[in-house]
This record gives C-alpha cells, structure tokens and sequence, in this order.
C-alpha cells in the first residue's frame, strides 16, 4: 500500500466514524410502585410507546427495548430488588438521551403515568445528572 493511500483511508475511517462519535447514552434508575414484574414491563412498554418508539419484550420477561429510528431504549426490570433500570442511547445530535431517560423513569415514579410526545427535533437542554438525586428511590440521570 503506498504512502499516499494512508491518509485517505484514515480520513474515510474517521468520517465513518463521526455518528457514532455524536451520540450520547444516558442511564438511570427508578424505584417501582410494586415488585410486580409484569406491572413493570407494562409501565416501561407504555412510556416507551408513548414517547414514539416501537417496544418489545424480551422472552424472559425481563426487560423492554424499544427503537425510534437510530434511537434506541432499554428497560431492565429487576422487581425483586423493587427497581427498574432505564439506558438511552440516540445519535441526533438535536436530542438528548438524558431527556428520554427521564421521561421513562418518571413514569415509574409517578405510579406508571406515562409520558406524552417524542421529545425529539430539537435541543432539550437537560444536564449530565438532571432528573432526581441519587438516594431515596430518585436514581439521578448519568450522561456519557
């Protein structure tokens, strides 16, 4: 391979690159109204839903993902431990996974209200650990 060759393909690499250097994945946690599995799935299916994305459930029951394009939703219930767990991962850089996150774990916090519209198309501020404290059931939104 030449010398010339080289940058070239650097450059294509790292422009192949680029979406997934824009994209943002944001955690958290909620505490459950009941350590009722099925009333979990339920409650992070419809926030899901809710929010635009198409939701399934895992075989074992244990967790919902969703997707609305190239974003993606995780939910894991642990209901024996009382908690649902809550990722989002989006690459628009116009959105915010902390956002989406927090949309879902307030759905867990407000006896499973879930929430209205796609908080998309637009910048939805937030802040690397919006949404709540860490302690008391709050679970704090992590951004990476």
């Amino acid at each position: 391979m030449s010398q010339k060759m080289l940058p070239a393909i650097a450059a294509s690499l790292m422009l192949a690159a680029a979406p997934a250097i824009a994209a943002s994945v944001s955690t958290a946690w909620a505490e459950l109204p009941r350590s009722d599995q099925e009333e979990c799935l339920e409650i992070g299916t419809r926030a899901a839903q809710n929010l635009g994305f198409r939701a399934n459930i895992s075989r074992d029951r244990q967790t919902v993902f969703a997707w609305r394009g190239e974003e993606a939703l995780t939910i894991r219930c642990i209901s024996g431990r009382g908690i649902a767990v809550v990722f989002a991962w989006v690459s628009d850089q116009a959105n915010d996974s902390g956002r989406l996150v927090d949309a879902v774990t307030n759905a867990y916090r407000n006896g499973g209200v879930a929430p209205q519209g796609n908080l998309g198309g637009g910048n939805l501020g937030g802040g690397s650990l919006g949404g709540g404290q860490f302690g008391g059931g709050q679970g704090g939104v992590v951004k990476r």
